[in-house]
């Protein structure tokens, strides 16, 4: 790996499937105040990273052993129930 990689920040995911690969959708939402005041949402799509369905599983193990880490070190971690994307 000789190139850098780029570095991101997502507060939005859709995952997307079909027998052949997962695609999951990173995403940036914004949520601001109009120039009218109406509270307005933009959603930018940051990086698509596609799959196959046995990378996708490889990686529901490992983020699944490292959030059980995280908590059994620092607690749990509270979840927030928003919007679900359909992408």
């Amino acid at each position: 790996m000789g190139k850098k990689s780029k570095d991101f920040y997502t507060n939005s995911i859709g995952i997307n499937s079909t027998l052949f690969e997962f695609s999951i959708d990173f995403g940036k939402e914004t949520v601001y105040q109009s120039e009218n005041g109406a509270i307005e949402k933009t959603l930018d799509k940051v990086a698509r990273i596609r799959m196959s369905p046995q990378l996708a599983k490889v990686l529901s193990e490992i983020l699944t052993e490292h959030i059980n880490n995280f908590e059994n070190e620092l607690g749990p971690i509270s979840q927030i129930r928003g919007e679900k994307n359909e992408n």
